[in-house]
């Protein structure tokens, strides 16, 4: 799915069920691997130890983070692209971090 471009809300609406129903399983990109349950939760364990994990929701082709810890309310990140196996994401407008991530899929989750 390329998220470049608008879309009518209906089109949007359709997207955002394609990217729920595929984005379940565990994603490593360069400095974690996180891990997206169909319960609607997700554990992400970074590559220097630290974790993090909550809950997650696909709107307008965003994924939401609501996190469980008290210092981290919400996460948004922007997806670029989305395909069943790889994905490039980048956090939503107001942090200064313009990075662009890509993520691969590395295993299913039943």
């Amino acid at each position: 799915i390329d998220t470049s471009h608008s879309l009518p809300k209906k089109e949007q609406k359709l997207q955002d069920n394609i990217i729920k129903e595929n984005i379940i399983g565990k994603w490593k990109d360069q400095n974690s691997t996180t891990s997206f349950y169909p319960n609607g939760t997700y554990l992400a364990l970074f590559d220097n130890g630290k974790k993090d994990s909550g809950h997650w929701k696909i709107k307008k082709r965003k994924i939401i983070l609501t996190s469980n810890s008290p210092n981290i309310i919400k996460t948004y990140f922007k997806l670029i692209y989305f395909y069943k196996t790889e994905m490039q994401y980048q956090q939503s407008d107001y942090i200064q971090d313009r990075s662009i991530w890509t993520a691969t899929k590395i295993a299913s989750i039943p």
